[in-house]
């Protein structure tokens, strides 16, 4: 079966400008779409809520020809969807539907739910909590045609034990090889039992129990991560989640180039 690679995206705020620089600057260094992001605490401020942006983001979006199929939720690292505090959570859900009912009008097809920080599963408790705050949710998602994905630091194993299957609407999850490579998971198992549930790609290059590094100087195998993710059932985009270093523009080209080439070695295409 031949290889067929897959549309590059990067992850809003990567490439060192906003607005509709973002999506100009995008297109002229080869990304195809554009993964919006809402950081920490931004629950009014960016474009994302407002009729008006939505409108903006929308037409950039076309103008550009830089699609927006995603959107990561990093708000929710603070750990409101997994709180002790049912107000907290309550306030957080409200949030989640929210971005739902938007993404909808953006005809975004997936939202990231990130489990790190203080939004970390430690025990199975926290991992009921966070399934009882999903629920509605969940199912609001499905009648807008909308993916729900969790990224963990969990093993495949532990991600599919504690949230698969356990709803007629299923979780799905993203894959950061970047990631995989830091927590010392094997790659191979990991696509092999997550691979039906990824809905999300993300690339990147991290050392072992370290952080973020440019490509190819930490401990990611991308040959072999590139080759497993392809023969994956998922075909939509991966996302550059790639460090910006001191000069972002030049890193997204060095990184976007350092992708497209390994791709292109490997599918033949």
């Amino acid at each position: 079966m031949k290889l067929q690679k897959p549309k590059i995206g990067i992850l809003q705020g990567r490439l060192g400008c906003t607005d509709e620089k973002e999506f100009s600057s995008a297109r002229r260094l080869g990304f195809q779409c554009l993964e919006l992001r809402l950081s920490e605490g931004d629950t009014r401020n960016h474009l994302f809520w407002s009729d008006l942006g939505i409108s903006r983001l929308r037409q950039w979006s076309l103008e550009h020809c830089v699609a927006i199929p995603s959107i990561n939720v990093d708000h929710f690292k603070l750990g409101g969807l997994t709180h002790r505090n049912q107000q907290e959570r309550e306030t957080n859900i409200s949030i989640l539907m929210r971005i739902i009912e938007r993404s909808k009008s953006l005809e975004i097809e997936r939202i990231l739910i990130p489990l790190f920080d203080h939004a970390e599963i430690h025990v199975n408790e926290d991992a009921a909590i966070l399934r009882s705050s999903l629920e509605v949710p969940l199912k609001y998602a499905a009648e807008m045609n909308v993916e729900l994905c969790l990224e963990t630091t969990l093993p495949a194993h532990k991600n599919l034990f504690l949230f698969q299957p356990v709803w007629e609407v299923p979780l799905r999850f993203y894959y950061d090889i970047g990631n995989s490579a830091a927590f010392g998971f094997n790659l191979d198992e990991e696509l092999k039992q997550l691979g039906p549930w990824i809905s999300g790609v993300h690339i990147k290059d991290r050392v072992f129990m370290g952080g973020n590094v440019p490509i190819g100087e930490g401990s990611v195998n991308f040959r072999k991560s590139f080759r497993g993710l392809l023969n994956l059932p998922y075909r939509g985009p991966w996302v550059l989640e790639t460090t910006p270093g001191d000069s972002p523009n030049k890193f997204a080209k060095r990184h976007i180039s350092f992708t497209i080439n390994l791709l292109e070695e490997i599918t033949g295409v």
